[in-house]
């Protein structure tokens, strides 16, 4: 037995029992590692760990992050985890670049031949920047921060109409009232705390950088690259697509809650700018924390 001489506090490693289970695989899934074997690209444990990958593809309520995956891997009683953690970290980073498994979220989930075909098909797709920005806004402006009536309501007396921007493009309405309200995404470029603080005091609006700590553009992009291939007609000719499909509209689904979570998010973190200032305003929900930066404003204008 490979393990019977090992010393003392080894431990078999997830990976091992892939051995057993080889002559009885499917010649789908055998050829993926087969070859995966003989690619230059890859060393020894980036082979294991995609054995290890096949292993729990299809393991109910198993997350297969890199925590959970570096649990799986670890081979003595003292092993260092934190090194493991990045070894493993840098062979999942290998293994996509490779297109041998795929990314969603932080789980990782090994693809077949022809899974691949679909995946490579999908990142070729070229997903147009307004029409990620046209997302972010409509969850934005409609879900999170969501005005009644797209009126500010600085008083029972007093609602205003108010402008909305997304980067440096309207949404949805006309640039014809007297305040505004613009959200920066990490697309508009712009991070300079003067400049973004001048352009809130020229523009007469309320500047909202987002934080470019959650992922939103990136999950965006990728929904709209599976939408993309859901509806071209060339897609069905590829084998299994049936199945393939029903996984990848799933996917889809799971990266548009994760897209309005992380939008969310990056408004609760974000820098607001008003009148030519950073303000300081706590959160108390989407509508509140844009409440808070025009009443700045308007105490501003009143000085």
């Amino acid at each position: 037995m490979a393990f019977a001489e090992s010393e003392e506090g080894a431990l078999v490693p997830f990976n091992a029992f892939y051995g057993a289970l080889d002559d009885f695989i499917d010649h789908t899934h055998r050829i993926v590692i087969t070859q995966a074997s003989r690619n230059g690209r890859l060393d020894y444990f980036d082979v294991e760990l995609l054995k290890v990958l096949f292993m729990t593809k299809h393991v109910n309520h198993f997350k297969r992050d890199v925590e959970n995956l570096a649990t799986l891997m670890i081979s003595k009683v003292d092993e260092d985890k934190l090194e493991l953690t990045k070894k493993v970290e840098k062979s999942l980073r290998t293994l996509c670049d490779e297109a041998l498994i795929q990314r969603n979220g932080d789980g990782y989930t090994f693809l077949t031949n022809e899974e691949r075909e679909a995946e490579l098909r999908i990142q070729h797709y070229n997903i147009d920047p307004k029409d990620v920005l046209d997302y972010v806004a409509q969850v934005a402006f409609e879900e999170v921060i969501a005005f009644p009536n797209n009126k500010y309501r600085y008083s029972a007396r007093y609602q205003f109409p108010f402008n909305q921007f997304i980067d440096d493009r309207a949404y949805r309405n006309t640039i014809s009232h007297k305040i505004g309200l613009k959200l920066l995404t990490a697309y508009s470029g712009k991070e300079d705390e003067v400049a973004l603080g001048l352009l809130s005091y020229q523009e007469k609006c309320v500047v909202v950088r987002m934080s470019d700590t959650y992922a939103y553009l990136s999950e965006i992009d990728g929904m709209k690259k599976i939408e993309a291939f859901l509806n071209d007609p060339t897609s069905a000719k590829l084998m299994d697509f049936e199945v393939i499909s029903v996984n990848k509209r799933k996917e889809r689904s799971q990266r548009a809650k994760r897209a309005s979570e992380y939008i969310q998010f990056a408004l609760e973190n974000a820098d607001i700018y008003v009148a030519g200032e950073k303000i300081s305003v706590k959160y108390s929900g989407g509508r509140g924390y844009i409440s808070g930066g025009n009443g700045a404003k308007e105490e501003r204008k009143g000085k």
